[in-house]
């Protein structure tokens, strides 16, 4: 007795269906480590434009920032942030940049 075509359609899917879901999850995870990974990255970076004074250190930082932010900073707000040696106020635990809100 010949199997049937719903047969082999259930089996295929049988197999398939814990394969496309494994696939899928292992993306999905790849995708939330990814963003985990860039926030941790980020938060790392406006630690150290809070306190360092370095103008190095500070570019390298605001370009981390830009890097894993999805609205890219303007040349003139990179280098506010990380051009301008009096940003970070010494003695301070607030960061002042001149034209920005303050909290």
């Amino acid at each position: 007795m010949p199997i049937e075509w719903s047969q082999w359609i259930t089996a295929a899917a049988t197999v398939a269906v814990p394969i496309v879901l494994a696939v899928v999850g292992k993306n999905i995870n790849k995708a939330i480590a990814e963003k985990d990974r860039a926030l941790k990255h980020i938060e790392l970076a406006a630690e150290i434009l809070k306190t360092e004074t370095n103008l190095n250190v500070r570019d390298w930082a605001v370009d981390v920032i830009n890097h894993y932010s999805e609205v890219k900073m303007s040349g003139a707000v990179k280098k506010a942030i990380s051009g301008s040696a009096n940003i970070v106020e010494q003695g301070s635990d607030t960061t002042s940049i001149p034209g920005s809100v303050g909290r």
